[in-house]
C-alpha cells in the first residue's frame, strides 16, 4: 500500500506556475504550495492475500462499543460521511 501525492495534480499546477514566470513573476514571489491531491495505491494481490473486508456486511460478530467510541463515531459520520 502506498499513500502521496497525486503528480498530475502537481505537473497541472507547475504549469500554472511556469505560466506565471512567462508572465513576468519573479519566482521568488511566487508562493510555497503543499500538495492537494493524494492517492492511495493497494496491491491487489496483497490485498487478496489478506481477504475482503467490507465492514457494512461482514458476518462476524462486533464488540459492544462503549458510550464514548460511538459519540466518537457519530462524530465522525456527521463531520465527514456526510453527503
Amino acid at each position: 500500500m502506498s499513500f502521496g501525492a497525486d503528480y498530475r495534480d502537481l505537473f497541472r499546477r507547475a504549469a500554472g506556475f511556469v505560466d506565471k514566470i512567462l508572465k513576468g513573476t519573479k519566482p521568488a514571489d511566487l508562493p510555497v504550495e503543499p500538495p492537494r491531491k493524494f492517492d492511495l495505491t493497494v496491491n491487489l494481490k496483497t490485498a487478496s492475500a489478506l481477504g475482503p473486508h467490507d465492514p457494512v456486511h461482514d458476518p462476524r460478530p462486533r464488540r459492544p462499543r462503549s458510550s464514548n467510541e460511538s459519540s466518537l463515531w457519530a462524530t465522525y459520520q456527521s463531520q465527514y460521511l456526510a453527503v
